[in-house]
């Protein structure tokens, strides 16, 4: 319980308000701290439905967000954008002191790192960065000893109120992420129900694997959990299946906030009115058929297929990418991701080969699925 309000309570009345009525109109004063949790062991509350903000090209959004009472905003614009980060910096001004954001960076060095945390503010218009992300923290050498200084000089400085790190590879630098847990005060990762789905062992109503022991784990460590791809990478057809996904994600007491990446008024208002809402039955029926639809395509990024290709591909990247392109309707992020594998990968065309040697074991159709990689991003 936090102040009057609990999270489940949150979620069904909170934002319930704007939306119940379609003429109603929004509320004067943002209600960002109503159910709001803290995150992990930092002093940060997040309101449970958070906003992505990559794609957000009017103020209005912003507004609009923060009268439905959404308190948390991760701002990670590719550093080309900067003048969609500078958008949004003007957008949240009159609500900076209710709100809690957050950037990030995929820079390695200490150098690169501080530079980036300093445009990004200065962009923003800020001192100070509520959640600093690294980004794309793969493996323990991109958490070395001088990245994690490096931090915790920021945080110690004050320039920032915690550090976060993200990664398509969580099982690989859980135990690391544990290990640094003195720095590391959040993780955003992969947090739907085609990734927490697997296993038929259930503990509190969700499913006891591997990837929610590693969850537990760092919990446990006081690290929290920022749910990553909540709408399952743009793969889920219909508002009803995203409706369901979103509250699956937001009944999930394991991940604290959901930070949703939406385009237009219209997605936003979606998403309100899916988390105003209760979980049932029904939900249940539609996830398992979205999943049914779904898993010949959907990579979960479990990456137990790195090193099996025959060509040396990085499979799960490369649906990574497709999914920038096609799921997020982001081609040119998608290609320029591409773009950063060596041209000797970049020239690979899976059609060349008569078998394939990487097997998913979610039932994948990997050889397909990089094959329309290649045609799409080359």
């Amino acid at each position: 319980m936090i102040g009057e309000l609990s999270r489940r309570e949150w979620i069904a009345g909170s934002l319930a308000a704007p939306v119940a009525v379609q003429a109603a109109a929004p509320p004067k004063t943002p209600r960002v701290w109503n159910g709001a949790v803290l995150l992990g062991r930092s002093d940060l509350r997040v309101t449970p439905l958070g906003m992505g903000c990559e794609e957000v090209r009017d103020v209005h959004l912003i507004e609009r967000a923060c009268e439905f009472g959404i308190g948390y905003f991760n701002c990670f614009i590719p550093q080309n954008s900067a003048g969609n980060l500078a958008l949004f910096g003007d957008a949240i001004r009159p609500y900076r002191k209710s709100v809690v954001i957050s950037a990030g960076s995929n820079a390695k060095t200490r150098d690169s790192i501080l530079k980036s945390f300093d445009d990004q503010a200065a962009l923003l218009k800020t001192d100070t960065i509520d959640l600093w992300y690294l980004t794309s923290r793969q493996t323990e050498e991109h958490l070395s000893p001088e990245v994690l200084e490096t931090l915790r000089t920021l945080r110690q400085q004050g320039r920032c109120r915690a550090i976060g790190i993200t990664t398509h590879a969580f099982a690989q630098i859980s135990d690391h992420l544990v290990r640094s847990a003195d720095v590391i005060d959040a993780a955003m990762i992969t947090g739907n129900f085609a990734v927490w789905s697997k296993g038929d062992t259930y503990v509190n109503g969700y499913p006891e694997t591997g990837f929610a022991t590693n969850v537990r784990k760092l919990r446990a460590a006081g690290i929290g959990i920022v749910g990553m791809k909540p709408l399952v990478g743009g793969s889920l057809k219909t508002v009803e299946e995203r409706a369901a996904a979103l509250r699956w994600v937001l009944e999930n007491p394991m991940i604290d906030t959901a930070p949703v990446c939406v385009r237009s008024i219209k997605e936003l208002e979606e998403n309100v009115r899916a988390s105003a809402q209760i979980a049932g039955i029904k939900d249940e029926r539609i996830l398992r058929s979205g999943l049914l639809g779904i898993s010949s395509e959907y990579c979960r990024m479990c990456r137990s297929c790195d090193g099996t290709c025959r060509r040396n591909l990085p499979i799960a990247d490369l649906m990574r990418f497709l999914t920038y392109a096609e799921g997020y309707g982001d081609p040119a992020r998608g290609r320029a991701s591409f773009q950063q594998l060596p041209q000797s990968m970049q020239a690979v065309r899976c059609q060349d080969c008569s078998t394939c040697t990487v097997v998913c074991p979610n039932g994948v159709r990997v050889q397909d699925q990089i094959a329309h990689a290649q045609q799409v991003l080359a």
